[in-house]
């Protein structure tokens, strides 16, 4: 939990608000320093459909099968099979290669450089998350706790 918490290290997810969501209410963990891959994918046009397969085979050229029985598995139920746990991890490596070579593609070093940040606000027990937040999922982004229009 840790690594979730560490606003040093940057973690990457395509549409991370439910995920952190989930984190918040279920584990108490507040993520810091994550970037959803979703609002990056709208910077260079993608839509706001750019799911994982369709960013993976649009800009790495990487086609991956996504095995129903494991993405609509009780992902809330613990611990996770060896297969949740597969799918999982091989999600997140997807997600980050997406992140640099988008990062690349804008002309950036990373999503600090366009305040794309996610700390979604999840309520009073997050700390005051509101607050810090940077981004909101929808594809505007917030600077200061005020809402940002979509480029």
């Amino acid at each position: 939990m840790r690594l979730l918490r560490d606003p040093t290290i940057e973690k990457a997810g395509v549409s991370t608000v439910q995920d952190e969501f989930f984190l918040q209410q279920q584990f108490d963990v507040a993520c810091q320093a994550v970037v959803d891959v979703a609002v990056l994918a709208l910077k260079l046009g993608f839509g706001t459909n750019a799911g994982t397969r369709r960013l993976a085979a649009g800009i790495l050229s990487v086609f991956i099968e996504k095995d129903k029985t494991i993405t609509v598995s009780r992902w809330n139920s613990w611990p996770l099979s060896a297969k949740q746990v597969s799918y999982a991890a091989a999600d997140a490596v997807i997600a980050r290669r997406l992140a640099q070579e988008m990062y690349s593609r804008l002309g950036i070093a990373s999503a600090k450089d366009l305040e794309v940040l996610s700390t979604p606000d999840l309520g009073p027990k997050a700390g005051g998350a509101a607050a810090k937040s940077k981004g909101n999922g929808k594809g505007g982004a917030r600077k200061n706790g005020q809402e940002t229009p979509k480029k």
